[in-house]
């Protein structure tokens, strides 16, 4: 379901991306060629760029200020719990998915919506009203 979601943001020109991560650059590079992902991702911030990696916010704070977006005009996709903490430090609201981590802990972590996977009819319907009605200010 990944690959759909990211074609269906990705025809939303105004939704920027980026990709926060605490894994080495030479995975990430590796990775993102083999599922083809780099196009979807124009800024990729790696946790051992940053003054902290996470859980520590600074790898969100340097997304959003890449991306020229506030805290409150984002959203974070996350699936660990040190991913969680750094992306609700930042401010941002954040997505739960269940690959690591069960339901439960990720509400309890803070995430504001858990799913499964990107299939979810709830995510589309979140991620819908969030695109195709921004927040003041975002895309400007």
């Amino acid at each position: 379901g990944l690959s759909e979601f990211l074609r269906w943001i990705d025809s939303r020109p105004h939704v920027a991306r980026a990709l926060v991560t605490n894994a080495p650059k030479a995975n990430v590079e590796f990775m993102m060629n083999v599922l083809g992902l780099a196009k979807f991702f124009p800024v990729v911030v790696l946790g051992e760029e940053c003054k902290a990696a996470k859980p520590d916010p600074e790898p969100y704070r340097v997304a959003l200020q890449r991306l020229g977006v506030r805290p409150t005009e984002a959203v974070v996709f996350e699936d660990s719990a040190a991913g969680i903490r750094a992306a609700r430090g930042a401010g941002v609201a954040t997505v739960g998915v269940t690959t690591a981590l069960p339901a439960e802990q990720l509400k309890q972590l803070g995430c504001f919506m858990v799913i499964d996977d990107y299939r979810d009819p709830d995510l589309l319907e979140t991620m819908r009203a969030w695109v195709e009605f921004p927040a003041p200010g975002v895309g400007s």
